[in-house]
């Protein structure tokens, strides 16, 4: 007759491991709920990265002062004529849904981040453009501000999407795509 394997296993290790193997099951457990994204960084699904930034008066403006809306996250600047070019849209569609019910955020709201170096040409840049929406902030440190890094910026212009708890729906999106995902978002519609 064979002996059992368990015969072998001494009382006092199964004693001492079980709180050991509860304790691990536990921390599984709770780390395996679905509370919502909780990782940072710049995929899809991810909480946006923190911005603060100084806007035209001077005064600093964070991106998660807007939480509770969705925002469009513009990286450009003044001498870029593709994003001088883009603004045209933006502006139209911020008029259109910036009252607008959206799954996961009130209203809809574009945060410009300016990469230039010269705040004079930035400021022209906005008159000339016409640009109407109030969160336009510019980065001192220009390509090598930390929102810069952060959001991996190589190009210009660069845009993501995030709801309004901060998660980002769409990155690297192309402006004349940005309506169909606004309007997919409406009355309960999903577009991720």
């Amino acid at each position: 007759v064979k002996s059992s394997p368990l015969k072998k296993i001494k009382p006092n290790f199964i004693i001492l491991q079980f709180p050991k193997i509860l304790v691990l099951a536990t921390l599984f457990s709770f780390s395996n709920c679905a509370v919502g994204p909780k990782i940072t960084g710049t995929s899809t699904g991810n909480i946006s990265p923190e911005i603060k930034a100084l806007n035209i008066d001077g005064v600093e403006l964070s991106l998660s002062d807007l939480r509770g809306n969705y925002v469009l996250i513009e990286f450009w600047e003044s001498g870029n004529s593709s994003a001088r070019a883009n603004h045209f849209e933006m502006q139209r569609l911020f008029k259109k849904y910036e009252k607008a019910k959206l799954d996961g955020g009130a209203g809809f709201c574009i945060y410009s981040v300016s990469l230039d170096s010269d705040k004079s040409k930035w400021m022209e840049a906005i008159k000339n453009d016409n640009i109407q929406w109030p969160c336009q902030v510019i980065e001192s440190k220009s390509w090598n501000a930390q929102s810069a890094l952060n959001y991996e910026v190589a190009f210009v212009p660069q845009y993501y999407l995030i709801d309004g708890r901060g998660v980002i729906v769409k990155k690297n999106i192309l402006i004349q795509d940005l309506e169909d995902i606004l309007a997919d978002n409406l009355d309960g519609k999903q577009s991720y």
